[in-house]
């Protein structure tokens, strides 16, 4: 099995622990990423008190052994631990485990089942953790299915989050300036108020690369919800069918400087704004992603951007369905486009392709394709609105249609749409109301 260089680089440094916890149904760990995307959702479920509860430990070069605390629900299975100082708290409900001040590495491990009414399944304070080849599946707790981070730098590779539920986020909640750094893992059906997959607010970075999120539900962040955060860097992940019941059915961000590369973002539904990603950051950053399919009952359905500074480059949006702005909506930014297609993207209201208005300083659309979208109203591939200082240039137009503004729907602003291809006078409305 592939490790992550971090990950190789503690091995022998830090202990490490082989964990199973299984409440009332056994579910059996899957063994590769190909069996987390497709078996472990029709793995039986349930909760209750702990069945299994072993625990074996192997000493770290520098840290001969790992302290581990307990609650009450492993009353019976101390005789199970090994290579571990393992203290029990009976003011831990159930099966909870809680890392403190720790160094650690967990994998090829199992924690299924637990409802317990903790933080988490596993609580991470203070610590340094790595986490491989690790199933989490059908736990529900106070603030996070499966993890619940504080003050800690964590590290997941290769895992499978499966049906997790919290009263925050579903699988795993981060706060406390915890960083998180996130491989080749596997979200899957995980609910949550704030984020159904993973939740940080008040975090330091959040590190997404080449994982999964598929049919994760919250009310604001079906995938991933971050706020008040350093940094957020996504790259190489898939988010498909992930539903929010207001804003941010992909990705909610908010208030974190971030960037989105090379992402896929299909199927997913808000009942907002933001039916693929919700942002509303100062500092952001979209370059050569996908958003097909996504829907919002208003605002953007693909990508909604709200008072942001960046630039939205190589994307393609395609076949997204929104109130305003079927592919792209921005709101008060100085953000740029360029080098992006829109194509058969629907607006029930203005702009199918792009909405846009109020920008706070230049804002240019360049290079880009408008093919086959359509507005109910006004622009049918673009849409704007009190655009002080902005631009069209070397774009192309095809196929766009609206009962007025075919192509460009342009009230109270002095855009330059010069040197455009097919873009014929007819299909460009200006208004000065």
């Amino acid at each position: 099995m592939r490790q992550p260089a971090a990950a190789a680089g503690l091995s022998g440094r830090w202990p490490e622990c082989i964990i199973q916890i299984v409440g009332s149904k056994e579910i059996v760990a899957a063994t590769s990423l190909q069996a987390k995307r497709s078996v472990a959702s029709n793995a039986p479920q349930g909760t209750g008190p702990p069945t299994v509860a072993r625990i074996d430990c192997v000493p770290g070069t520098e840290t001969a052994q790992v302290a581990l605390t307990g609650g009450m629900g492993f009353a019976n299975f101390a005789d199970n631990f090994t290579g571990v100082d393992f203290t029990q708290d009976d003011t831990l409900p159930g099966a909870i485990l809680k890392l403190e001040g720790q160094n650690l590495v967990i994998r090829d491990s199992t924690f299924s089942n637990l409802a317990n009414g903790a933080p988490g399944t596993v609580i991470v304070i203070n610590s340094t953790l790595s986490i491989i080849n690790t199933t989490f599946a059908s736990n529900t707790q106070a603030a996070a299915g499966a993890l619940f981070l504080n003050g800690s730098s964590v590290t997941i590779y290769d895992s499978l989050f499966d049906r997790n539920k919290g009263f925050q986020a579903g699988a795993i909640n981060a706060i406390g300036e915890s960083n998180l750094l996130v491989n080749l893992t596997v979200f899957r059906s995980n609910n949550g108020s704030q984020g159904g997959g993973i939740g940080m607010a008040g975090g330091g970075k959040l590190r997404v690369i080449e994982s999964l999120f598929l049919r994760n539900a919250a009310q604001n962040g079906g995938g991933i919800f971050v706020q008040k955060s350093a940094d957020s860097y996504i790259q190489n992940c898939t988010f498909s069918s992930n539903t929010a019941a207001v804003n941010g059915a992909g990705v909610f961000q908010e208030l974190t400087k971030g960037t989105l590369d090379a992402c896929i973002l299909r199927a997913n539904k808000a009942q907002t704004g933001g039916g693929g990603y919700y942002n509303k950051c100062p500092d952001v950053s979209f370059v050569r992603n996908r958003f097909e399919n996504n829907t919002a009952a208003a605002g953007g359905a693909g990508l909604e951007l709200n008072q942001c500074v960046g630039d939205v480059e190589a994307c393609v949006f395609s076949r997204n369905r929104g109130e305003k702005g079927g592919g792209l909506f921005m709101d008060q930014c100085s953000t740029n486009v360029g080098n992006t297609t829109f194509e058969a993207n629907t607006a029930s209201l203005l702009g199918g392709g792009l909405y846009r208005s109020f920008p706070s300083e230049r804002s240019v659309v360049r290079g880009c394709k408008f093919l086959k979208n359509r507005a109910s109203q006004y622009g049918g591939a673009i849409y704007e609105q009190n655009v002080a200082d902005g631009a069209v240039q070397g774009s192309k137009f095809s196929g766009n249609e609206a009962p007025t503004g075919a192509a460009i729907y342009s009230r109270m602003s002095s855009t330059d749409v010069n040197a455009n291809t097919n873009l014929d006078s007819a299909d460009v409305e200006f208004a000065d109301h």
